[in-house]
């Protein structure tokens, strides 16, 4: 992940690393809506599909982002939920659209 501030908006871009191959994954953009406080996210991946979140830090340490159809909040399609424990560490859960937990774990900074 690289992660780079333009002006209010932030991009973050996500690689594959397979045997030393750095491939491009997705870019995702961020901006901040002083109307309803949250992110709108949009994800672009390499293979041509996309995705809308919208997204808040609900505590201190806890992000949450919610995929949803163009960003109509009503239609939640998933949750994923950020915990971030350590500096360089944090622990990922995610949901369906019904709220049942579908997967979790943990990403670590390297180098």
């Amino acid at each position: 992940m690289v992660f780079e501030q333009h002006g209010k908006a932030f991009v973050e871009t996500d690689y594959n690393l397979i045997k030393g191959n750095k491939s491009l994954e997705s870019i995702w953009s961020y901006s901040y809506s002083e109307k309803n406080g949250k992110f709108k996210i949009f994800a672009l991946y390499s293979n041509g599909n996309y995705a809308t979140w919208i997204a808040s830090f609900t505590a201190e340490k806890k992000w949450v982002q919610e995929l949803v159809q163009n960003f109509d909040p009503v239609s939640i399609i998933a949750r994923a939920e950020i915990v971030f424990d350590t500096p360089s560490s944090f622990i990922g859960t995610i949901y369906d659209g019904k709220g049942v937990k579908t997967e979790e774990g943990r990403v670590t900074k390297v180098k």
